[in-house]
């Protein structure tokens, strides 16, 4: 598309060196306002544009849930920075279409039999929330694959508000251990090394 968007005046600073980022999970989590939420959704949109193949699926706990808030987001974006006519979105399914084929669809986890239909899914968003169990959890990310995209990503962007964390399934999986706020680290997996890619965020940053 002709299309040029300066990185630089649409995302805040700290934000820059992640916006290409291709690691396996990518989480920026932090206190509201610090704008995680509005990078991480224009992030979304920039792939939309850019890549040849593009199909994600943005999650919350409920289906009533999600319009108003990560499906809201990234329309407002879309609309803010002009690029309206690029797109098709519709309320019923929440889906946002770029006319390139490449889209985002949006589901609660409350709609089990409509995510187990999915296919050719490269990434995965979740926004503010993630899956309360862990069962939850791997049930959506072991179903992330795609032969077709040029690489798989986990994208999470939420508030450190998670009760009793150090018991929580999610906090042991990515932070236990790490006495850093912001970090990169390797892991090893049955697809071989992969990268957990953690940003810590306030609202000075915004």
């Amino acid at each position: 598309f002709p299309v040029t968007i300066v990185i630089s005046e649409v995302i805040n600073d700290k934000f820059i060196p992640y916006f290409y980022n291709k690691d396996k999970y990518l989480i920026f989590y932090g206190s509201r306002g610090s704008s995680k939420s509005d990078c991480m959704s224009k992030m979304i949109i920039y792939r939309l544009l850019s890549e040849s193949f593009f199909r994600c699926l943005s999650v919350r706990k409920t289906a009533t849930s999600i319009a108003e808030s990560s499906y809201k987001m990234i329309v407002d974006n879309i609309y803010n920075m002009g690029l309206g006519n690029l797109f098709k979105i519709t309320t019923s399914p929440l889906k946002i279409e770029c006319l390139n084929g490449n889209y985002v669809i949006f589901r609660g986890l409350d709609e089990v039999d409509r995510l187990k239909s999915l296919t050719n899914i490269c990434c995965l968003h979740f926004e503010e929330e993630v899956p309360d169990t862990v069962e939850e959890w791997n049930t959506l990310v072991l179903s992330i694959r795609s032969s077709f995209a040029s690489f798989i990503q986990i994208m999470v962007s939420m508030n450190p508000m998670l009760e009793d964390y150090e018991n929580h399934y999610f906090w042991q999986m990515f932070f236990k251990g790490e006495g850093r706020l912001s970090f990169r680290r390797a892991i090893n997996t049955d697809n071989g090394v992969q990268y957990i890619n953690v940003m810590h965020s306030t609202y000075h940053d915004n």
